[in-house]
C-alpha cells in the first residue's frame, strides 16, 4: 500500500500531469481532469485520479486502496457473470431459465472458485499494484457491470417485466459508456453483448430473425463510433502514423502478437514471478518462420478458432470462454501501433479461461469435494507468488532492478533504474546505468540526467560534455542552458559560460539565478583580466576543482610554457581519482603529448600505455603510441598499434596523411593497406 509511483504513474498521475491535481472539489476541477488529463479520451480514469489527488495528494496509499477496491468489486461482478453464464450453459429446458437464480449450488461454487483464482493471480499485479493501470481494472469493472446489467435486463424482459428490464438495459448502456471512456480496449463490449445474446439467449440459432440482424448492425455501428472517437475520421492514417514513432513495423507487430498471445496463455497457466515484469524486451517476428515459434503460435490460434467453431453447439461455455479470451485481446494485440506486450492486457481476457478450467474440473471429477482441494492448492501457490511479486513494487529501485535484470538488452529499464538511483542520491551507480543505456540507445534526456549526476559528483568536464550531447540531440528542457553555463564556468570555459547564460536568459528572462551568475562572472573576468590570471584566482578559491588546473595546464601548453603545464598536469594526476574518468584521461593524454614534445619518449610511452590500460576503447592512445613507435623505428609495433586505433574507431585519413611522425613507415605496404581501408569505410 505504500509502494511508490513508478513509470507511467509519474507521467499520468504525479509530476507530468498537473491536470489531475485537483486541490478544490469543483465542477471545473473535474472537467479539467476529464478533458485535459493524459492520456486523452480516458476521462473516467482521469477523474478517479483527480479525486484521489484531492483526498490524499501524492500519498500512494490512497491510490493503492482504491485500486484494490476496484479489483474486489470487479471480482464480485465477475461472480455474477460467471455464475449466470454457467447456468445458461447447463443442459436445462428453455422454460426452466426463468428460475436460473435459484438453480445455483454448483454454479455458485464454480463461479466462486474461478473468481478466487482470478483475484489472486500474480499477473494481476500489473493492473492492481501498478497504480496507473487503474485504467485497465476500472474499464474491466464497467465492462463486466455492463454485461451483468444486460443479462439481467434480458431476463427481466423474458419475464415480461419491461420497466425493470428497460432500467437494467439503460444501466448497461451507461456502464458501457463509462467503460469506453476509461480505456479503449472496452470497445469490444458491444460485440460481446451481441455474442452473448446469440450464444445464450438465442441458443446459437441461425441468424434469420430481423431482431438479431438489427442487433448485429447496431453492435457494429457502436463499435465504429467507438473507433471514430479514438481514431478520428481517418483511422487507417492514424494507425499507420503511430508506427513512425515505433521501432517495429505494422507487419512485424501483427506477426509478433501471434507469439505474444501464446505467451499470455503461458502466463495464465504458470505465472511464476521470474516470468513477470513491466517492460518486456520481446523479440520481433520478421516472418512466419523468423522465429519459427511465430508459425507455431499462428497454428495454435487457428486451432483455438477451429475448436470454438467445433465446440460451439456441443459446449457453448467452452467455446464462449475461448472466444472471450481471443476477442478481448483484439484491440491491444492486433494492428494498433502500441507497445508490443504488457501483462495488464490479460486482466479482462483471462477471466473466462478460469471459469472454463473450473467448469471442466467439475465435469471430469464429478464432485466438488474433489475439485475444491485442487483449486485451493492452486490459489495458495498463486497467492504466494503474488506476495513475492508485490515485493518488487516496494521501491523505484527494486522495481527497475527487476526489470533491468529480466530485460538486459533494452535501454529503457536501464534509463529508469538510473533515474531512480539518481533520485535516491546514488549518483555513481546511476552514472554506470546511464552509460549502459547509452551504449544501446542514444537519448537526449539520458545525457541531461547524466549531466546532473556528474555535477553532483563534481565531475564538471563530464557534466558539460553530457549537457552538450543533450543539446546537440535537440533537448530543450528548461534549465539546460543555465546548467551548461554553470558547468562551463566550473571548468574554466568562461566565455562559453557567458554565451550559455545569455542563451538561458533569452529563453527564460525571468531566471534571476542565471542573471545573477552572469553578472558575477562578467565582473570577475573584468577584474582578473588574463586567462591564466582568472584561472589562477579560481584555483585559489576552489583548490579541489582539478578541472580548473587542467584548463590552466592547457593554456600553459599553448603558450609553450611546458614546465608549468607539466606541473599542473602532474598535480591533477596526483590528486584526481581515475574514477573522474574524463579529466583523468584528458590530463594523461595532454601530459604524454607534452613529454612527447619535450623529447621524453619513454615517459610519453608509459603514459600512452597507461591510457590504453585504463581506456582500451579510446583510439587516440593507440594512435599516439603508434606514432611514437614509428619514430623509434619499431615498424611492426607501430603498425599493430595503428591497426588497433583503426579497429577502435580512428577514421581521420587527412590527419594520418599529414602526421610526419609516421614518415618512417609510410612507404610500407601494410601502412598503405591501412590507409586504403580507412578511405573505403
Amino acid at each position: 500500500f505504500h509502494g511508490p509511483f513508478v513509470y507511467d504513474d509519474i507521467n499520468y498521475i504525479t509530476k507530468n500531469d498537473p491536470n489531475v491535481h485537483m486541490t478544490e472539489f469543483s465542477l471545473d476541477g473535474l472537467k479539467t481532469a476529464a478533458l485535459k488529463g493524459k492520456p486523452k479520451n480516458r476521462p473516467i480514469a482521469n477523474i478517479s485520479f483527480a479525486l484521489n489527488y484531492y483526498f490524499g495528494k501524492e500519498n500512494p496509499f490512497g491510490y493503492h486502496v482504491v485500486n484494490l477496491i476496484i479489483h474486489l468489486v470487479t471480482g464480485l461482478l465477475l461472480f455474477f457473470l460467471i455464475r449466470t453464464t454457467i447456468q445458461f450453459a447447463a443442459p436445462l429446458k428453455h422454460q426452466e431459465r426463468e428460475n436460473l437464480p435459484h438453480i445455483a449450488t454448483e454454479a455458485d461454487w464454480m463461479a466462486f472458485l474461478a473468481v478466487l483464482i482470478w483475484l489472486v493471480h500474480p499477473v494481476q499485479t500489473n493492473a492492481v499494484t501498478y497504480m496507473v493501470q487503474r485504467m485497465t481494472s476500472l474499464a474491466a469493472l464497467f465492462y463486466i457491470l455492463s454485461m451483468v446489467l444486460y443479462i439481467n435486463g434480458r431476463l427481466a424482459i423474458q419475464k415480461k417485466q419491461r420497466i425493470k428490464g428497460g432500467t437494467y438495459l439503460a444501466g448497461c448502456v451507461l456502464s458501457g459508456i463509462c467503460a469506453v471512456f476509461t480505456k479503449q480496449n472496452a470497445g469490444m463490449l458491444p460485440v460481446f453483448i451481441l455474442i452473448y445474446e446469440w450464444f445464450f439467449f438465442q441458443d446459437l440459432r441461425p441468424i434469420r430473425s430481423k431482431r438479431l440482424f438489427f442487433a448485429g448492425i447496431a453492435a457494429i455501428l457502436v463499435f465504429c463510433v467507438i473507433g471514430y472517437i479514438y481514431l478520428g475520421g481517418h483511422p487507417l492514417d492514424r494507425i499507420l502514423s503511430a508506427y513512425q514513432r515505433r521501432e517495429f513495423t505494422l507487419p512485424q507487430r501483427v506477426l509478433t502478437e501471434l507469439r505474444v498471445i501464446a505467451y499470455y496463455a503461458g502466463l495464465m497457466v504458470f505465472p511464476q514471478p521470474n516470468r513477470l515484469l513491466l517492460d518486456h524486451d520481446y523479440p520481433l517476428s520478421d516472418s512466419l518462420v523468423t522465429p519459427f515459434t511465430t508459425a507455431v503460435s499462428a497454428i495454435m490460434i487457428i486451432g483455438i478458432l477451429v475448436l470454438i467453431l467445433y465446440s460451439a453447439k456441443r459446449n457453448r461455455l467452452f467455446a464462449f470462454c475461448l472466444l472471450w479470451f481471443l476477442g478481448n485481446l483484439v484491440i491491444e494485440s492486433s494492428i494498433i501501433g502500441i507497445e508490443i506486450i504488457y501483462e495488464h492486457r490479460l486482466y479482462l481476457p483471462c477471466v473466462m479461461i478460469y471459469a472454463m478450467a473450473v467448469f471442466l474440473l467439475f465435469r471430469w471429477l464429478k464432485r466438488k469435494w474433489r475439485v475444491i482441494p485442487i483449486v485451493v492448492a492452486l490459489v495458495l501457490v498463486f497467492s504466494f507468488w503474488t506476495y513475492q511479486r508485490n515485493q518488487i513494487w516496494g521501491s523505484d529501485v527494486t522495481f527497475w532492478k527487476d526489470v533491468a535484470e529480466k530485460s538486459p538488452g533494452k535501454a529503457r529499464p536501464l534509463q529508469n533504474l538510473a533515474y531512480s538511483l539518481q533520485q535516491d542520491g546514488c549518483h555513481e551507480e546511476a552514472i554506470n546505468y546511464y552509460h549502459a543505456s547509452l551504449s544501446m540507445e542514444k537519448h537526449p534526456a539520458v545525457y541531461f540526467n547524466l549531466g546532473l549526476s556528474f555535477m553532483h559528483q563534481k565531475r564538471y568536464v563530464e557534466a558539460a560534455d553530457a549537457y552538450l550531447h543533450a543539446l546537440k540531440m535537440g533537448y530543450q528542457a528548461s534549465g539546460i542552458h543555465h546548467r551548461l553555463a554553470h558547468a562551463f564556468s566550473l571548468v574554466g570555459e568562461f566565455r562559453a559560460a557567458i554565451s550559455q547564460y545569455q542563451e538561458a536568459l533569452k529563453r527564460h528572462p525571468q531566471n534571476e539565478n542565471a542573471r545573477t551568475r552572469l553578472r558575477e562572472l562578467v565582473r570577475f573576468l573584468k577584474d582578473c583580466q588574463t586567462p591564466i590570471g582568472c584561472l589562477s584566482q579560481r584555483i585559489e578559491q576552489q583548490p579541489e576543482n582539478m578541472a580548473l588546473r587542467f584548463k590552466r595546464g592547457v593554456i600553459f601548453e599553448k603558450k609553450e610554457k611546458l614546465d608549468n603545464a607539466i606541473a599542473d598536469y602532474d598535480y591533477v594526476l596526483s590528486n584526481l581519482s581515475p574514477s573522474d574518468r574524463m579529466v583523468y584521461l584528458l590530463t594523461l593524454n595532454r601530459l604524454a603529448m607534452v613529454y612527447f614534445q619535450a623529447g621524453r619518449m619513454d615517459a610519453a610511452g608509459e603514459l600512452f600505455s597507461e591510457g590504453i590500460r585504463l581506456a582500451p576503447e579510446k583510439y587516440h592512445f593507440y594512435y599516439h603510441l603508434a606514432a611514437l613507435e614509428a619514430l623509434r623505428g619499431n615498424a611492426e609495433g607501430s603498425l599493430n598499434l595503428l591497426s588497433k586505433a583503426i579497429e577502435k574507431g580512428f577514421t581521420d585519413l587527412d590527419q594520418l596523411k599529414q602526421d610526419h611522425r609516421f614518415d618512417n613507415i609510410r612507404g610500407l605496404s601494410a601502412f598503405r593497406q591501412m590507409t586504403a581501408g580507412i578511405k573505403n569505410r
